[in-house]
């Protein structure tokens, strides 16, 4: 992985000539832009260093959902989400530990009228 500036990142697979660009920026469009200009530098540079074939697979096209939802709302949102189900597991268990609880105070008492 090779970080240009903070909004891209180039990523190398082991064992592979592909790379992937990824962009970050505020403005979908923007970002994708970022992207294709920085695959277009990085085309341009192995071409010259190199007589390696080079091609671009695929142009970045702009995301029309964020891939980064850190607002306000959002957190808060999946904050109460998990705190439910930790809240429903922990009920599931005290209500499975006294259902085995009950099952071995009746199997103490009939034991002892058996005796």
């Amino acid at each position: 992985m090779f970080k240009h500036d903070r909004n891209i990142v180039i990523f190398h697979a082991l064992n592979s000539s592909v790379f992937e660009v990824k962009a970050s920026a505020p403005d979908p469009t923007a970002a994708a832009n970022l992207a294709n200009q920085r695959t277009r530098e990085l085309e341009q540079a192995v071409r010259s260093r190199s007589k390696a074939d080079f091609s671009i697979i695929q142009e970045a096209v702009p995301n029309q959902r964020p891939t980064r939802p850190v607002s306000p709302k959002n957190l808060t949102i999946s904050g109460v989400a998990t705190l439910n189900v930790g809240v429903v597991g922990v009920i599931c268990l005290i209500v499975g530990l006294l259902k085995g609880r009950s099952k071995l105070v009746a199997h103490e008492s009939s034991s002892r009228t058996a005796a």
